[in-house]
C-alpha cells in the first residue's frame, strides 16, 4: 500500500502593523505545493508554497486575499511567520511530534505572486527561514567597547542578539541562553553552548564590526579561526522554535525563536547506500573552499610595528596552486601575552610607570623570567627553559617572537586542515523524508564507484549541508546534499 504523503502549513498572523505576531497559529488548508530548499553553507534556507483562491461572484474579492497595512486574520501579510511540516500517514502527529520529527522549516513570508482568472487565483507565496531573517538585522559591536574586554565567541553572539539585535527589532526577539544557565521561559537549559567541544574555555577575541548583518557575524565567529576548536571545524548555528511554560503564555505566547550556537557533531548516525537509499546521485571533488597559505597578523609591539608572518602548506600549493587567506583573529595576541606577564610582575611586586610598559626590574637592567618557554628566532622550535630578558629591547623582541611563533604554529595547522579538496555527494531519496537532520553525519556508500562499504573499500562519512523538499500532486521529492568537513571527518572516525 503506497504511503500518503501530508503537508501542514500554521501561520501566525500579524496583530498590528508595527510587526507584532500573534502566538497563536493557524492552519491554511488550501495548499496546492511546497518547495523548500535549505542548508547550513552561506546561501538562505528559502521556501514558496501555492494557495488556490476563489473569487466571490457577488463582491469579486478572492476569499483568501492579501492587502497591505491591513491586519485581519484572513489575510495574508508580509512578514508574517510560518512553520510547515510534512509527513507520511492519514493520523496527523501531535503538536510535539510534529516540532521534533516532521519539521521542514520555520519561516518569514517576504514575497506574494499571484495569478488569476475569471474565478480563481493562485497565490505564490515566498519567504525565508527565520533564521536568516529575524538574525538579519544591522547590528554594530566591539568586544571592548561593548564590555571593557576581550569575550569569547559565544559571549560575544550572545551580546549581539539580547542587545544589539532585539534592540532594533522588539517586536520578533530571538532568545539566547547558554547551555549552563536556564530558560526562564521554557525551563530548560539553553541552547548556546559554552565552552569548547572538549569542555575547554574558548579563546578571548579582539572582534569588532561596523553594521554587518548579525547573522555574517555569527558565520564568522562560528569558524575555527575564532573557536581554535580545531577537532569539530565550524561550528553551526540556526534558529529554534521552542515551547513556552504554560506560566508564561501571557508574556511570550506559547512558541519563542531561541538560537542555537553548537559544534557539528562528529558522530556517524548510519549509511546510504547506492541501490536502496537513493538511485541518481552527482559526485564531485570540490577545491573551493581550499585554503593552504595565510598572511597572518599578531599584533603591534612596543615600538608600534605590526607582527606579520607567513604559514603555508607546500604539499597543497604544489597540486592545486597558492589558495591565499588573510587571517587577523589573533592580532591581539602581543598584546595578551603582555598582559599575563604584567599581572605576573604586579603580583611579585614590579611597579610599573605610566610612560613606560616595561616592568621596573628591565628597566633597571635586571633579568626578567617569563611564563613562557623561549623559542628559536629563524624556526620558532622551543627551547626547554624559560625565556628570558635583561633589557627593555630583549623584552620586546622575546614578546614579539613568542606572539609571531604562536600565531604561525596555529595558522601553520589550519593550513594543514583546510589545504586538500573535500568530497561533494548529492542524492535524491526515492520517496520524501525529513529524517535527515542539517549537519548530520552519513557513510555514503556507492559501490558502482567503488564505495562499497567493506573493511577494503569503505564509504566516506560525509556532513548533511543541503536539504531540498519538493511538495505537488505527484508526490513528495527529497534530495540531500552531503559535503566533506574542512578537517575530514572520515578521518577524524577513522
Amino acid at each position: 500500500m503506497a504511503k500518503i504523503p501530508r503537508l501542514k502549513v500554521i501561520r501566525y498572523p500579524l496583530i498590528d502593523i508595527d510587526g507584532t505576531t500573534s502566538y497563536t497559529g493557524s492552519e491554511i488548508t488550501k495548499s496546492l505545493d511546497l518547495t523548500t530548499k535549505a542548508g547550513i553553507e552561506l546561501n538562505k534556507d528559502t521556501f514558496d508554497f501555492k494557495i488556490k483562491s476563489t473569487r466571490n461572484p457577488n463582491t469579486n474579492i478572492w476569499d483568501t486575499p492579501i492587502l497591505k497595512n491591513n491586519i485581519q486574520n484572513n489575510i495574508l501579510n508580509k512578514g508574517e511567520f510560518v512553520t510547515l511540516y510534512a509527513w507520511y500517514g492519514a493520523i496527523e502527529p501531535t503538536d510535539d511530534e510534529l516540532n521534533n520529527n516532521h519539521l521542514l522549516m520555520h519561516g518569514v513570508i517576504n514575497t506574494f505572486d499571484a495569478q488569476a482568472d475569471t474565478s480563481n487565483v493562485s497565490i505564490t507565496v515566498k519567504g525565508a527561514n527565520s533564521t536568516e531573517e529575524l538574525l538579519n538585522t544591522m547590528v554594530p559591536y566591539s568586544s571592548i567597547a561593548n564590555s571593557g574586554s576581550y569575550n569569547t565567541c559565544p559571549t560575544a553572539i550572545k551580546f549581539m542578539i539580547t542587545q544589539r539585535a532585539n534592540e532594533f527589532n522588539t517586536k520578533r526577539p530571538v532568545y539566547a541562553f547558554f547551555d549552563n544557565e536556564i530558560n526562564p521561559f521554557t525551563g530548560s537549559y539553553g541552547n548556546i553552548v559554552a565552552t569548547k567541544s572538549d569542555g575547554s574555555a574558548f579563546p578571548t577575541i579582539d572582534y569588532a564590526k561596523v553594521y554587518t548583518p548579525l547573522f555574517k557575524q555569527i558565520e564568522e565567529l562560528s569558524t575555527t579561526e575564532y573557536t581554535e576548536d580545531i577537532d569539530v571545524g565550524t561550528y553551526q548555528f540556526y534558529i529554534k522554535p521552542v515551547k513556552v511554560l504554560p506560566s508564561k503564555y501571557n508574556e511570550v505566547g506559547s512558541v519563542i525563536n531561541e538560537l542555537v550556537w553548537q559544534p557539528k557533531s562528529l558522530t556517524k548516525l548510519g549509511s546510504l547506500v547506492e541501490g536502496y537509499d537513493f538511485t541518481q546521485f552527482k559526485l564531485s571533488l570540490d577545491v573551493r573552499n581550499v585554503y593552504n597559505a595565510f598572511i597572518y597578523n599578531a599584533g603591534t609591539d612596543f615600538n608600534g610595528v605590526g607582527i606579520v608572518g607567513v604559514a603555508y602548506n607546500a604539499t597543497s600549493m604544489g597540486k592545486y596552486g597558492a589558495k591565499w587567506k588573510y587571517y587577523t583573529e589573533k592580532r591581539q595576541m602581543f598584546s595578551d601575552l603582555y598582559t599575563l606577564e604584567k599581572n605576573a610582575g604586579i603580583a611579585a611586586g614590579s611597579t610599573y610607570t605610566d610612560t613606560s610598559p616595561y616592568p621596573d626590574a628591565v628597566v633597571a637592567g635586571s633579568s626578567w623570567t617569563f611564563l613562557f618557554q623561549g623559542r628559536d628566532t629563524n624556526s620558532g622550535t622551543k627551547t626547554g627553559s624559560s625565556a628570558v630578558s635583561t633589557s627593555v629591547v630583549e623584552f620586546n623582541n622575546t614578546l614579539r617572537n613568542e606572539a609571531k611563533w604562536s600565531v604561525h604554529k596555529i595558522s601553520e595547522e589550519i593550513t594543514l586542515k583546510e589545504g586538500e579538496p573535500r568530497f561533494r555527494v548529492d542524492v535524491e531519496l526515492p520517496t520524501g523524508s525529513n529524517l535527515y537532520q542539517m549537519g548530520d553525519v552519513y557513510e555514503i556508500q556507492i559501490p558502482s564507484l567503488g564505495w562499497d562499504g567493506s573493511v577494503t573499500n569503505p564509504g566516506y562519512n560525509l556532513r548533511l549541508v543541503d536539504t531540498n523538499h519538493k511538495f505537488n500532486t505527484e508526490g513528495w521529492k527529497t534530495s540531500l546534499t552531503f559535503d566533506e568537513d574542512e578537517y575530514t571527518i572520515s578521518e577524524q572516525l577513522n
